[in-house]
């Protein structure tokens, strides 16, 4: 992934599948609160897939990663931990 293209700000990163609701809503979370982010559909990928879903460790999607203005890469996790995240960057902001 070449993280120059996401020099600058914060960027978000999700595997998702079309059907997905909660891929659908981390998508609309991150829409409402102005945070960029790529995706990929992987509906017609299953051996993708799989390898994401092993390599972060994770049995569902979305699969949310994070990058940092500095370039660190970090997980975030699912629909749920995308809202926690937010919530505290909100509240650190304040």
């Amino acid at each position: 992934m070449d993280k120059s293209i996401f020099s600058g700000e914060q960027h978000y990163v999700l595997w998702v599948k079309k059907r997905c609701v909660f891929c659908q809503k981390a998508m609309k979370l991150l829409d409402e609160k102005g945070y960029a982010y790529n995706f990929f559909v992987l509906d017609e990928e299953p051996q993708k897939l799989a390898e994401v879903k092993e390599k972060y460790n994770q049995k569902t999607v979305p699969i949310i990663r994070m990058i940092c203005p500095n370039g660190e890469v970090c997980h975030v996790g699912g629909y749920t931990d995308l809202e926690k995240h937010i919530k505290s960057l909100e509240k650190n902001n304040d």
